[in-house]
């Protein structure tokens, strides 16, 4: 059973991930405090306030 785990572990972590990132217009600075998705939205936390893509 260890083998098996090791081996899909190994196998997750070679293969490139599928997500498509893009530069935008900001928001710029700050720390990112929380992150979080619903459906195909992502809202992001700067401590400043949230924002959300498109």
């Amino acid at each position: 059973m260890k083998k098996v785990l090791v081996i899909i572990f190994f196998l997750s972590i070679t293969f490139p991930m599928l997500s498509q990132w893009q530069q935008t217009n900001g928001p710029y600075g700050g720390n990112v405090t929380a992150l979080a998705v619903s459906g195909n939205k992502i809202f992001c936390n700067l401590g400043r306030g949230v924002f959300v893509n498109g």
